[in-house]
């Protein structure tokens, strides 16, 4: 799906973008309430401008429209992998747009993404995986690292990979095995994601919500356990 048939179908003909170097940035009105859109189109890879544009305009948002909600639309085919992107030091950008997610939340931001293509590498991790509340549309290509990928790193045959993500979702890029993770909060069509979101925004946000969707879906069942037995030993 083209960006600009997402913007259409999911935030309607109120919606004010403007797209440069594949960073979409705007606003639109939902039921009477302004949410502030961003993101990242066109299957572009994330470099270190782009971190910076999508950062300042979060910081805009949080400087002068307190609290008003962020939706993130995304499709990135990962990080930028160019000898110029690493020497600027892409990971610190990386990090300071993760540092302003992190500063628009704690300031009362309530922040939700739309996988509507590819959500990448180290991309997804510094964009959608910072939100509240991720969606994904069915076509969604979700992935930290395919599997092929992974083997290089690890050294472990992809056969073997391949057979362990039969099992687990852990192994298994696809926005099914993000969604039971516990990461994406459901699949849906686009035209459902704004009726979500503002079931959403009435209630308060739950960190913990991520580790114990993984647990009842099947996805993660270690890591609620571990979190709580060692909150409850402090």
């Amino acid at each position: 799906m083209e960006y600009q048939q997402l913007i259409s179908a999911t935030f309607g003909s109120n919606a004010k973008t403007t797209v440069e170097q594949d960073v979409l940035l705007g606003e639109f009105s939902y039921q009477e309430q302004t949410f502030a859109l961003c993101g990242i189109v066109n299957q572009a890879s994330l470099d270190n401008a782009m971190s910076i544009k999508l950062a300042d305009f979060i910081l805009d948002t949080i400087e002068n429209y307190p609290k008003r909600p962020i939706c993130l639309v995304i499709d990135t085919a990962g990080q930028k992998v160019s000898h110029n992107a690493e020497l600027l030091g892409l990971n610190s950008y990386y990090g300071h747009l993760i540092a302003i997610f992190n500063l628009a939340r704690a300031q009362g931001h309530k922040i939700f993404a739309l996988v509507y293509g590819k959500a990448l590498g180290g991309a997804f991790i510094a964009s959608a995986l910072n939100a509240d509340y991720i969606f994904a549309l069915e076509e969604a290509q979700i992935a930290v690292m395919w599997l092929d990928a992974m083997s290089r790193v690890t050294k472990v045959p992809v056969e073997k990979l391949e057979e362990l993500s039969k099992s687990s979702a852990i192994f298994a890029p696809g926005a099914e095995n993000y969604f039971r993770l516990g990461a994406v909060e459901a699949v849906i069509p686009a035209e459902e994601f704004m009726p979500r979101v503002n079931e959403l925004l009435l209630h308060s946000t739950d960190i913990h919500h991520w580790r114990r969707q993984g647990a009842s879906r099947g996805g993660r069942s270690l890591a609620a356990k571990v979190v709580d037995d060692i909150l409850a030993a402090k």
